[in-house]
């Protein structure tokens, strides 16, 4: 799932929503809550981002191995550009010059089939705006599934893939002048996904990275190029996480109806994730199919025998 915010014409702001199970995107107005557009026939798709001016959208599709150009008016495709491998997500410069595209491991090596393996590397693939071309592949061993420009736009934080064996369990950060690796930063796990804060003049001062399985983040200095924090977060206790695994299998459940997010009003009343966060009430209330009733019902009986003792 990615989302991006549109700054669109006429200072109307946008969500656009990929919806992971389903094959359409949905264009959302954030005043109404309402859907008030649709992109339809996107396989796979990944990462999202928006030109500044709303006239483009991009899109990275897996299916494909492209990042594909919508108008932001007609919601038509203007072109499909050919990518080095799958890509995860991808980010724009603020100036609009560049889009940088995150490229998994792709695994469609059959040389030892029935065993199916990687590729040896991913990267990250540099697209120029103006042309709409592929200008270069920056090769990383492992893949790249996260990646941030930094806010003054000098540089691309690259988080390594998690799924890569052996794990490359690092940060790549790319200058955008050169358009080659300026620095690495080991971080173990693999960190993804990640945020970047600034200083005054606009430059990056801090990495937040998400490490994997830990509970957690890492904080890492961009100045001193050090990791030089790790915060642990509150474990939540068994039966608080139980309504966001029903969530997931309700999901999986509902996903060839379209979007797992639920974002669609049709798609909302056929998997309940927005009533999974209102509590056992609205979850009693859902109109799921047969197993998301079931799994629905079953948690607000055990919560209604809790608030009983």
């Amino acid at each position: 799932m990615s989302f991006s915010l549109l700054a669109a014409q006429e200072s109307k702001l946008r969500i656009i929503q990929t919806n992971s199970a389903g094959d359409n995107i949905h264009i959302i107005d954030p005043v109404t809550n309402k859907v008030v557009g649709e992109i339809k026939g996107i396989e796979a798709k990944h990462g999202i981002a928006v030109s500044r001016d709303g006239k483009r959208i991009y899109v990275s599709e897996e299916a494909q191995k492209t990042v594909t150009v919508f108008d932001g008016t007609t919601l038509e495709v203007i072109k499909r550009i050919p990518l080095s491998g799958n890509p995860n997500l991808i980010d724009t410069t603020p100036d609009g010059r560049w889009i940088y595209a995150a490229i998994a491991q792709t695994w469609d090596d059959l040389s030892e089939f029935p065993q199916i393996k990687a590729a040896a590397s991913g990267g990250v693939d540099v697209i120029d705006t103006a042309s709409l071309q592929n200008i270069k592949t920056i090769a990383i061993k492992g893949g790249i599934h996260d990646l941030n420009v930094t806010p003054d736009g000098k540089y691309v934080v690259a988080g390594a893939s998690r799924g890569a064996k052996p794990p490359a369990n690092m940060i790549n950060v790319i200058d955008t002048k050169t358009n080659e690796i300026a620095w690495k930063l080991l971080m173990s796990p693999a960190p993804s996904p990640m945020a970047i804060s600034k200083n005054p003049d606009g430059s990056a001062k801090l990495i937040f990275a998400q490490l994997g399985d830990f509970n957690g983040f890492a904080v890492a200095d961009f100045a001193t190029q050090t990791k030089i924090d790790q915060i642990k977060l509150p474990e939540l206790p068994p039966r608080a996480t139980e309504p966001f695994r029903a969530a997931r299998r309700i999901s999986r459940h509902c996903g060839n109806r379209g979007s797992k997010d639920a974002i669609g009003q049709q798609q909302a009343e056929q998997c309940p994730l927005r009533l999974l966060a209102a509590g056992p009430e609205a979850l009693g209330r859902c109109r799921a199919e047969r197993e998301g009733r079931r799994l629905v019902d079953d948690h607000a009986r055990r919560q209604d025998g809790l608030r009983g003792q």
